[in-house]
């Protein structure tokens, strides 16, 4: 059995609190299970997002869990999923955006290219979400996704999301 980073109500992130730039999160596992708490990349003043990888055969973010890479008034991050399954269910969220005048920032979700014949499936059910965004006067960010097949149940959304003056 291979390696399983399971956050249930805690965190993993790196934060930068003065003018700088947010750091990175970089996780490689078989299995990564996000269920009420978040692993993150932030920047809680003027500095860009950081920047969130994970690279897991299966990603499940559930019960109001976050993966993110935000900032307050910089550039948005970028969060990056390399994965064969990913799930976000239950108010789970995956996200990169600021809440500030700078861009929203970017969520690429794509398989994890092993060998192993099966196409990436991407599911959100029950208000599971992927967005990138701005709150303030900055354009939407960017989401990708490259997969064999997307399912959206339960009011479940992706979506680039400029919510002031900025183009989505």
């Amino acid at each position: 059995e291979g390696l399983v980073v399971a956050v249930t109500g805690g965190d993993i992130n790196t934060t930068a609190s003065g003018s700088g730039d947010a750091g990175t999160v970089t996780i490689t596992a078989d299995s990564v299970t996000v269920f009420g708490g978040s692993i993150a990349s932030s920047s809680i003043t003027t500095g860009d997002g950081g920047s969130v990888g994970i690279g897991a055969d299966r990603i499940t973010v559930s019960n109001g869990g976050e993966i993110s890479a935000s900032t307050r008034d910089g550039q948005g991050g970028q969060v990056n999923l390399n994965t064969d399954l990913l799930e976000v269910e239950g108010g789970g969220l995956v996200r990169a955006e600021t809440s500030g005048a700078g861009a929203g920032g970017q969520v690429n979700v794509f398989d994890d290219g092993e060998a192993d014949n099966q196409g990436l499936m991407v599911t959100l059910v029950d208000v599971g979400e992927i967005t990138a965004g701005t709150s303030g006067n900055g354009n939407g960010g960017q989401v990708t996704i490259t997969a064999e097949a997307v399912t959206l149940t339960g009011s479940s959304a992706i979506a680039s999301i400029s919510e002031a003056t900025g183009n989505g």
